[in-house]
């Protein structure tokens, strides 16, 4: 199939996915107690790092870079800073690059390199001089909350598998102004030579899965704790791959303790179903209440099924679109209902290329990771593999 056909298809979705949310709204302000309560509930390096490895084991690719980003369709969020109000677009955004090394006919290491990250960037038409590399400061970027990984894996066997990497913590620079109050600062950092506006803190990655168990944690150094720790088994659902779990988790923000189930089949019903359900056993000194449920499915469309398509060099171009309805508390007091749904393009350009655009509206996992709630939110994503 000509993929020219399709470039008015393209222009007519992405104008209309940005078209939501244009409506006039007040400006809203972001305080650092906001965005420090923001990035400690989104960011999740360990799911960032679940997604990709499923995506990996499933497509076992030599070299795979993918961004994933999520940006807020209003850009008027006011921010409180020692260089006075600043105007910034909430984004949030996750990036992976692997690579997979083989060593023999038996062993292979798997390179990996994670991005988790929400920002609160600067309006440069606002505020150009903080945006422009000849100005006072610099190019200003703005303020962020942020987690890198540097990890490889291993698998041992097909019951046996470890992922160990370094984590670095990105917190934005905060000081106090005249009233007493948090504000975003800028601070000179002599050995870089720049000015800059986040301060950084080591810790300790590990996942790995046991005979049908998985575990993941995050350790911090600085306060000597574990402030993340997963713990779901595995039960498969037969050869088509699907499975059920059973899940524990506990973050040291909140002093959070979920329990909760996944499912998840491709051939049990007309179209693919992903269910998860967490109950909050504990979570900010309330006990027993609900966490999240969330549904999704997906389906393909344009797709060339027959036995010669493996066969050509380059792949035919299909679509699939994948939509989902949740309910959450996991994050804010009220229930929240959400939906969402995203449009994948793929082999645009080449074999592995992807191009994901979609719209979320309060959708549990999207809400997770931008905290913004009763926002339109729009989602890109773009990736490359071989």
């Amino acid at each position: 199939m000509k993929r020219d056909q399709y470039f008015s298809f393209y222009l007519t979705l992405i104008l209309t996915l940005f078209s939501f949310g244009q409506a006039d709204a007040k400006s809203k302000e972001i305080t650092p107690d906001g965005f420090n309560w923001m990035s400690r509930t989104s960011i999740d390096i360990m799911k960032t790092y679940r997604h990709y490895n499923t995506f990996i084991e499933q497509n076992n690719p030599k070299f795979l870079f993918d961004a994933h980003t999520i940006q807020t369709a209003q850009n008027d969020y006011i921010l409180p800073t020692s260089l006075g109000p600043i105007t910034s677009g909430p984004i949030q955004g996750e990036m992976a690059i692997y690579y997979n090394w083989q060593i023999n006919q038996k062993k292979q290491i798997g390179f990996f390199a994670f991005v988790n990250s929400i920002d609160l960037q600067i309006d440069s038409k606002l505020h150009p001089n903080l945006r422009d590399t000849d100005g006072p400061y610099g190019d200003l970027y703005g303020w962020k909350s942020a987690k890198y990984i540097m990890a490889a894996d291993h698998e041992f066997s097909p019951d046996i598998k470890i992922t160990l990497g370094a984590l670095v913590n990105y917190r934005p620079y905060l000081t106090l102004a005249a009233d007493s109050s948090q504000q975003f600062d800028i601070y000179y950092d002599e050995e870089k030579e720049e000015y800059r506006t986040d301060k950084d803190a080591a810790e300790l990655f590990f996942h790995g899965t046991f005979y049908g168990y998985d575990i993941g944690t995050l350790y911090q150094f600085e306060a000597n704790t574990f402030s993340l720790i997963e713990l779901k088994r595995f039960f498969k659902m037969g050869e088509d791959a699907g499975y059920l779990a059973l899940g524990y988790n506990h973050y040291s923000y909140l002093k959070t303790h979920q329990l909760g189930l996944e499912y998840e089949h491709n051939s049990l019903l007309p179209l693919p179903v992903h269910l998860e359900a967490y109950w909050n056993l504990y979570r900010d000194k309330k006990w027993n209440d609900i966490g999240y449920f969330l549904f999704s499915t997906r389906r393909t469309f344009l797709k060339d099924e027959s036995p010669a398509a493996d066969a050509e060099p380059e792949k035919d171009f299909f679509i699939t679109a994948h939509g989902g309805i949740s309910y959450s508390k996991d994050l804010f007091t009220e229930g929240l209902p959400g939906y969402f749904i995203n449009f994948d393009m793929n082999h645009i350009w080449g074999y592995w290329t992807n191009l994901m655009i979609g719209y979320s509206y309060n959708y549990h996992d999207y809400l997770h990771r931008l905290p913004i709630k009763d926002e339109h939110s729009i989602v890109v994503a773009f990736r490359i593999m071989i």
